[in-house]
């Protein structure tokens, strides 16, 4: 038979080849053939139909034969359950041979014949391999005692499989540390937990010099079981364990430091002693040769460090990274050297991370432009240093992005305000330089929050808003509409037109259902409450806190735990998630709802509760959140533009104190029709129904024809001063000229203007023609203030051209004061 033997291959020829062999005695031949069936069958092949034949060659007396045919039926008793029985004499027998290695075997085999209806076969030889004089079979033994507990953890807990407070005293170092390692894995099982007893302890403790640097690891892991008795014993195991420390095994070595560590939990000034033997033996560990056993020293010294056990600033050049060193090192190298800085280094380390701000990999750049702007966070000292390295990579197109994006977070920082104007100088050369997503939006962000002081802002938003459909990407135009919508509040009269456009496109056009709502959000906010709305999107800032809080953990040394960064589950613990049932406090100046814990703002004018019982969070409604956006694309297009007429309250100038909310609250002249004001009963409101958006049209409507027979109350000692009627002027919305007869000459017409309330501020000399005048009203009721320009274009004319200017165009008190003017002009009053 050759090695290209194949599934394909007849079957009974193979098989008649192994038994010719088998009855010739040509053990040399068997060999061979054994052999590559089973190279055969450890590549994958299934030969589980040459069973019969190998099964009958179980009493040959050659050991590399029988160690073939006892591994192949290890492979296939399984699948095989009838013929295998036929094998179990022979491997019963040999469990009794007078050679070790025979014996050895025939019991793995026996112990590998995974199949619960064998067991009661298992059971007597596995007790005689516990007892047995040789060690290998005894240490077999003990790994079949586990085999068996997988299959039926019942049959080895009745037949005391194996005795374990007998076996750990067994003479043999293998032996012993085949039991303990057996043990842990029975113990995760059973999941209950034991205690070591002091007698046990103390001998394993005393003949930890016999075990390979495997077995002591083994053997300090199982000790953690057992806590001694007083500070008289902790301090004898501490003689015993302490030359462990100096062990060239660095598992030996940790795991002694974590023994010792838990034994002097209630000597704490111990435990500093034995914290500076572990950073002595971790920090050499780090010029280690296997890149591995580095990285986990590193994470050692990170957890150590992060919880105050140690103090690594005296070891700053150890961290250095070296220009071999990979990425994941070189990180955590970063991230310690940012731990560990300190008023002697700083400027050691900080070059260190100037550096590699540069390097080829994209992560190690971005940690280190990270861990600068953690240093200047950290110490005051770095802050001028950090920062003039931060604003110089803003010049190099890789990482301008990643510098950028570091840069946002620390701008809102009082420390940092120095260096605003810096950034801010630079931010129109890197508009067209960086193209990644995280710079991009970086760039955003610090238009909407610093806009006010960068003239180019409104213009380089524009040029992005222009060109909508070019940016598919939905988180860009996320960060736009956040950014536009910032600058709206400070620099309204460049920013309204876009905002309207933005707007309308994320609502209207938009199929990202995040960006769809947050557009809405963003309306209706606006259409509610600006004072309202400006604080919830503008308050995203950090405050003066520059220090960063490090928190403490528990230890996992020499574990997965500290590899992984995971929490044991006895860290969780519950937290109890409180209810209140009491009323929203309303902020009286405002009359915004402040809500209490587990409730949420509804902008909306209601207030919703989340009800947390048992663990699901719902929200509970009177009403149907379902908003409509999908029909009325066309009406809701028109009321987006109503945007453009918005104006806002200037903060930097004290002297413009319009109000803009009720521009965006009543959309008067908008609303042509009923679809359009059911479209925008349905955007401010995300739970109106359709019956409600007809009621508030009917509502508008009728207030429109009550205006024709109500009077206006002018407050005549209202004053305005020519800057103010500037500023006004520029930023409210452009009114409609309308053609208003005069019955006086023009001197008399100003007099009975200036006597009904409505004063002028500025003039063309008379006689002189066009002639002009800008007059000035306010209502006595609501406080709505009026600008008029008067223009009389000939010498003669009995009619003037006004544009007439509301600060609350709500189409009511517009057409109020037009019927008023015309009264006046008329000489009816």
């Amino acid at each position: 038979m050759s090695s290209s033997m194949r599934f394909g291959d007849d079957v009974k020829e193979i098989g008649s080849k192994l038994t010719e062999a088998f009855n010739s005695g040509d053990t040399d031949a068997l060999q061979k053939a054994l052999s590559e069936v089973v190279a055969e069958m450890t590549t994958g092949t299934d030969v589980s139909s040459l069973f019969p034949y190998v099964v009958k060659m179980c009493g040959t007396i050659d050991l590399p034969c029988k160690k073939l045919v006892y591994l192949y039926i290890s492979q296939y008793a399984t699948e095989n359950p009838d013929l295998t029985l036929l094998a179990i004499n022979s491997l019963l027998k040999d469990t009794e041979d007078p050679n070790t290695m025979v014996r050895g075997l025939a019991l793995k085999t026996l112990c590998n014949i995974r199949l619960s209806e064998f067991l009661e076969y298992v059971k007597k030889p596995l007790l005689s391999g516990l007892k047995d004089r040789s060690p290998y079979v005894r240490q077999i033994a003990v790994v079949g005692s586990l085999k068996v507990h997988k299959i039926n953890p019942k049959f080895v807990k009745d037949n005391g499989i194996p005795n374990f407070d007998e076996m750990i005293y067994d003479p043999d170092p293998t032996v012993v540390v085949t039991v303990v390692r057996t043990f842990f894995e029975m113990r995760k099982d059973k999941q209950q937990p034991t205690k070591l007893g002091q007698k046990t302890a103390i001998h394993l403790l005393n003949r930890l010099s016999e075990f390979n640097d495997w077995g002591k690891a083994s053997i300090l892991q199982y000790l953690l079981l057992y806590q001694p008795q007083g500070e008289e014993e902790v301090f004898d195991v501490l003689n015993l364990l302490d030359p462990l420390l100096s062990s060239s095994n660095s598992s030996v070595s940790v795991a002694a430091i974590k023994l010792m560590l838990q034994y002097t939990r209630e000597l704490p000034s111990v435990q500093n002693d034995i914290y500076k033997k572990l950073r002595g033996i971790l920090v050499n560990l780090l010029s280690h040769e296997q890149e591995e056993l580095v990285y986990l020293s590193l994470c050692h010294l990170h957890q150590l460090q992060k919880n105050s056990c140690i103090n690594l600033s005296k070891h700053y050049k150890k961290l250095f990274c070296r220009y071999d060193d990979p990425v994941h090192i070189k990180c955590l190298k970063i991230d310690l050297l940012v731990m560990i800085c300190s008023d002697k280094n700083w400027k050691e380390v900080l070059e260190e991370l100037n550096s590699h701000c540069l390097d080829v990999s994209s992560e190690v750049s971005g940690k280190s432009i990270g861990g600068i702007a953690a240093l200047a966070r950290k110490n005051p000292v770095c802050i001028d240093p950090a920062m003039k390295m931060l604003i110089y990579l803003l010049d190099v197109d890789r990482v301008a992005g990643s510098a950028l994006d570091i840069l946002k977070d620390l701008l809102d920082v009082d420390a940092f305000q120095p260096f605003l104007p810096d950034v801010l100088s630079l931010i129109p050369s890197l508009w067209n330089r960086v193209d990644d997503q995280k710079g991009k939006t970086a760039l955003l962000w610090v238009i909407g929050q610093h806009g006010e002081g960068l003239p180019d802002a409104p213009y380089l938003l524009e040029s992005m808003i222009d060109n909508l459909q070019e940016n598919p990407r939905p988180i860009l135009l996320s960060s736009l509409l956040t950014a536009t919508t910032k600058l709206f509040f400070t620099r309204p009269a460049e920013c309204q037109d876009m905002l309207g456009k933005l707007l309308e496109f994320s609502v209207v056009h938009q199929e990202d259902m995040n960006l769809k709502e947050k557009g809405q959000l963003y309306y209706r906010l606006l259409s509610e409450d600006l004072s309202l709305a400006k604080d919830v999107i503008c308050s995203a800032k950090f405050g003066n806190n520059i220090e960063e809080v490090e928190g403490n953990g528990k230890l996992h040394l020499n574990s997965l735990q500290m590899f992984f960064k995971l929490k044991s589950e006895l860290e969780l613990s519950g937290v109890s998630s409180s209810q209140s049932s009491a009323k929203p406090e309303v902020d009286e100046s405002t009359g915004v709802a402040t809500p209490t814990e587990g409730q949420l703002i509804d902008f909306t004018g209601g207030h919703s509760e989340v009800n947390d019982n048992e663990g699901e969070g719902q929200m509970q409604s009177e009403v149907d959140p379902t908003v409509n956006t999908t029909e009325g694309n066309d009406e809701t297009s028109g009321l987006l533009e109503t945007l453009s007429t918005v104006q806002l309250t200037n903060d930097r100038d004290q002297n413009i104190c319009i109000d803009p909310a009720e521009s965006l609250r009543d959309l008067g002249d908008h609303m042509p029709s009923k679809s359009t004001a059911e479209t925008s009963a349905s955007l401010v409101d995300p739970r109106s129904s359709s019956g409600e958006a007809q009621e508030l049209t009917a509502s508008v409507i009728e207030d429109g024809a009550q205006v024709e027979g109500a009077t206006l109350q002018l407050e005549k000692s209202f004053l305005l001063a020519p800057e103010d009627f500037e500023s006004r002027w520029t930023l409210m919305d452009e009114g409609q000229i309308e053609q208003v007869e005069l019955t006086f000459d023009l001197t008399a017409s100003l007099e009975a203007l200036e006597k009904a309330g409505v004063n002028t501020i500025a003039s063309t000399d008379e006689g002189t023609f066009p002639w002009k005048a800008f007059l000035y009203a306010k209502d006595a009721d609501t406080g709505t203030i009026f600008l008029m320009e008067f223009v009389i274009n000939t010498e003669g004319s009995q009619s003037a051209d006004v544009q007439l200017k509301c600060s609350a165009d709500d189409g009511s008190s517009r057409l109020k004061f037009k019927e008023l003017l015309k009264k006046i002009l008329n000489s009816e009053v």
